[in-house]
């Protein structure tokens, strides 16, 4: 959609760890979170003439005068070391004191692994005539299969908020840089407000919460 834009450079800026109380954890050296960054880039105000900008989208840019259409990349990285981390929610949400904010898109929308399964399916014990004597044999086949398995998965289009879930799988264990991509719809001549907010989960059910620097947790921008 956006492929084409150029985007300002992302600085990323360590994420500190504070542990939530949830009901049914308890306290475990080593459970401290794999060190985690973020950033995001400058907004970028879209037009209809923007390169990459897909048809549908330029054409309520140049119709909707009213309304103002932003783009912002986040980079999110998770580092080796600490407790793995299992679960991972990235938050942005839109408001705006002149009328509804929401967001347009989120990229990408969901990313997946593939996985290959087999089942054994018993077929019950059949009898055999062995000689002069009867043998029960158990008959079983097996089935392979392939499956995707997501660890990555967006959601909030048309919403306010935009909630990116990362989930550690047998094939992804979650390291390294993740790119997301959000398109913001809000209303011209007010002032739009976007809250970054990160959630990492650990073994045993321990959730900590980012707390992140004041540079990237809160964005103003007039539309």
């Amino acid at each position: 959609m956006t492929s084409q834009l150029t985007i300002p450079a992302t600085l990323l800026e360590d994420v500190d760890w504070d542990e939530r109380t949830v009901l049914g954890t308890y306290p475990l050296d080593g459970d401290a979170p794999a060190r985690a960054s973020i950033g995001h880039s400058e907004v970028v105000m879209l037009r209809p003439d923007s390169p990459g900008v897909e048809p549908d989208l330029a054409r309520r840019l140049a119709q909707e005068a009213a309304t103002g259409y932003l783009l912002l990349r986040l980079v999110c990285s998770f580092r080796p070391g600490g407790a793995p981390i299992t679960k991972a929610t990235l938050a942005v949400r839109l408001s705006s004191a002149g009328g509804e904010a929401v967001v347009w898109s989120m990229s990408p929308k969901r990313l997946a692994t593939p996985v290959k399964h087999s089942r054994t399916v018993s077929l019950g014990p059949t009898v055999n005539l062995l000689g002069s004597s009867l043998e029960a044999v158990q008959v079983a086949r097996t089935r392979e299969f392939e499956a995707s398995e997501p660890y990555l998965t967006a959601a909030g289009v048309g919403e306010p908020t935009a909630e990116w879930y990362f989930t550690r799988t047998a094939a992804v264990d979650l390291s390294g840089q993740h790119a997301l991509t959000l398109v913001g719809r809000a209303p011209v001549g007010q002032q739009l407000r976007l809250d970054i907010g990160l959630q990492a989960q650990v073994r045993h059910l321990k959730t900590f919460r980012g707390r992140l620097p004041a540079s990237q947790r809160q964005l103003l921008l007039d539309v």
